[in-house]
């Protein structure tokens, strides 16, 4: 198993099929600004935003 960066448990989002875009967003935004509230819930409603437009 490949472990990005400093993150393995990351390694999740890859493996688990179909997971909700808002909670991968979520998590995502959060651990990439160490902590912050505010991106995660940003990176939810951008990742939210891009399933719905790119994959009509």
């Amino acid at each position: 198993m490949r472990y990005w960066g400093r993150y393995p448990f990351l390694n999740w989002y890859f493996i688990i099929p179909r997971l909700n875009v808002y909670a991968a967003g979520f998590l995502l935004g959060r651990i990439g600004s160490k902590g912050d509230l505010k991106q995660g819930i940003l990176g939810a409603l951008t990742a939210g935003f891009n399933a719905k437009v790119l994959h009509q």
